[in-house]
């Protein structure tokens, strides 16, 4: 999948694990350059629930963004963006082809 960055400083980290590992620790920097190799290389969000980290999708007031975990209590928080064609509900997100996802935050929002 394609990935996005809602701000410049997530762009920033993402391009720079030293520069991560000094805003983020040596562990929450790691995790955080998986996951993004992990957005990278899945097909699709089904794929993402099968792999470590719980990729999985929110609810509430987070509804139509996905989370997985970094360093506890902290996640990478991320939103799907689907092609649109006729008959694509963006309430049933898995199994629809995702144009890309968008890194929104690291967040511990518990």
């Amino acid at each position: 999948m394609e990935v996005r960055f809602s701000n410049v400083w997530l762009k920033h980290l993402s391009e720079n694990y030293d520069l991560s590992v000094r805003r983020l620790g040596k562990l929450r920097a790691k995790f955080f350059f998986i996951r993004l190799n992990a957005l990278l290389n899945a097909n699709d969000l089904e794929e993402l629930t099968r792999l470590p980290g719980h990729f999985h999708r929110l609810s509430g007031d987070r509804s139509g963004q996905w989370s997985c975990d970094l360093d506890q209590p902290y996640r990478l928080v991320f939103r799907p963006s689907f092609h649109q064609h006729e008959g694509n509900n963006d309430n049933e997100d898995q199994g629809v082809k995702v144009h890309y996802v968008s890194v929104e935050e690291i967040v511990d929002y518990h």
